[in-house]
């Protein structure tokens, strides 16, 4: 982008953007982005109709202009729009909390906002806008009354994370933890660590970094900071939990507090959580009303209770994920006494020449898990119901596992769902809940 169509830009001071020209409104710019199957710039027609009157648009596109409608020509539609929102962002006087990582980082951000609320007006961003377009969106949707802003921060390419840490400028970062979740994209663990780290790319010095002290990069995130670091974690923290069936009971020097999930993964969240909330001054009774605040969003470490106890992480899967996640499920069936035990497990994407590897070390884990049935789902997972137990079956797709399962499913039974999000497991709930549903954290 030319520093023309900055300067062009920064004089609109935009108010609020739009790249979905489904989504405008009256008023709002529309940055007509490269899609997967077109260019945003074919749908300025519909942009205007819903009341854009300004589009910003790639130079020379064969670009039908409405009558009325603005365009603003510039060289990477995308970088404007980040340029947009830092500056968005810079106007206001909300200070900023960045979370990345592999795995828990919407746990963090939502378990966070529900403490920083007991003290200090908070946004935080909804839904999944984590990505190089969704953290933009997060900005223009800020309260300008907001103290905190607490970005979840997602990439999935190399370069990604430099440019979100540009626009958001964290005040405070934290990483949750180094695993391989879209390792594919990734040459190893270590290019993932490194593309974690970016998160701090624009701290001057007066900045915190938040790591996990039990994680194998830890100390590489530490090193050459500009600013501040400390480490989250039982040890660091000088902290002891017990599993308490669904839940976990933390206790820390000086209080103790209920975590509203299970498994050892979000005690680590939870503290990491906690080590925040001190740095801005949250006493102990504070984190405690925020933890019972707290509501678990659907397939994240979600319980839900009815003829049989269900452990539902339906929404994503990545190997680390999926050992976690096993690992609090036969917590949870030991706590419950629950002998019948059903898993489910859907392949897990964009792991690239790790997937192999990846998928058969999960399903040998997970068979020491499944007492009654281990159903593993979708093409990546095939080769592993090898007919080698009968418990093992695979299917190609949630369709087919629904109409199988039926004759296997007992009442007073726990069963778990994992899965990438594309293979869509949740459609299995119906079943497996019953007529009865009652989330544990509703």
């Amino acid at each position: 982008m030319c520093l023309d169509a900055e300067q062009l830009l920064d004089s609109l001071e935009v108010s609020a953007i739009c790249i979905d020209s489904r989504t405008c409104t009256e008023g709002s710019v529309f940055f007509a982005l490269r899609g997967e199957h077109t260019e945003g710039y074919r749908f300025l027609p519909d942009a205007f109709e819903n009341g854009a009157r300004i589009a910003v648009v790639p130079k020379a596109c064969d670009c039908i202009v409405p009558v009325g409608m603005r365009v603003i020509p510039v060289d990477d539609p995308l970088r404007a729009l980040h340029h947009v929102a830092r500056r968005h962002l810079e106007r206001g006087s909300t200070r900023t909390i960045g979370i990345t990582g592999s795995n828990g980082k919407t746990t963090v951000k939502d378990l966070l906002a529900a403490v920083l609320r007991e003290k200090f007006r908070v946004y935080a961003t909804e839904g999944n806008l984590n990505s190089e377009t969704g953290v933009p969106l997060a900005v223009f949707s800020i309260d300008r009354e907001a103290e905190w802003g607490v970005f979840e921060m997602a990439s999935n390419h190399p370069g990604e994370m430099h440019d979100l840490a540009q626009i958001v400028r964290p005040d405070i970062a934290v990483i949750t933890n180094i695993g391989s979740a879209h390792i594919g994209n990734f040459r190893d663990r270590s290019a993932i660590a490194a593309e974690k780290k970016a998160i701090t790319d624009w701290f001057s010095g007066n900045q915190v970094l938040i790591v996990p002290e039990e994680d194998d990069f830890s100390d590489f995130l530490q090193t050459g900071i500009r600013g501040e670091t400390q480490r989250f974690g039982l040890r660091e923290q000088r902290a002891g939990y017990k599993e308490l069936g669904g839940m976990s009971e933390l206790s820390l020097p000086g209080f103790d507090v209920q975590v509203p999930l299970p498994g050892l993964h979000n005690v680590n969240n939870a503290l990491a959580v906690i080590r925040v909330a001190g740095l801005l001054g949250i006493d102990s009774d504070a984190i405690a009303r925020g933890f019972r605040s707290f509501r678990v969003r659907s397939g994240r470490s979600e319980i839900i209770r009815g003829e049989r106890i269900v452990l539902n992480e339906s929404y994503n899967a990545n190997p680390e994920s999926v050992t976690a996640g096993l690992e609090a499920f036969d917590r949870l069936c030991d706590v419950e006494q629950v002998g019948e035990r059903i898993v489910i497990l859907g392949e897990m994407k964009e792991l690239g020449a790790h997937s192999a590897e990846a998928h058969r070390t999960i399903v040998e884990r997970a068979r020491k898990s499944a007492t009654v049935l281990l159903c593993l789902v979708g093409a990546a997972m095939e080769s592993y119901s090898d007919g080698a137990s009968a418990r093992v079956v695979w299917h190609p797709d949630a369709v087919s596992l629904e109409a199988f399962l039926g004759p296997y499913l007992k009442a007073g039974q726990a069963v778990y769902v994992k899965g990438s999000r594309s293979v869509g497991l949740e459609r299995l709930l119906p079943a497996l809940t019953g007529s009865k549903v009652e989330s544990l954290h509703a």
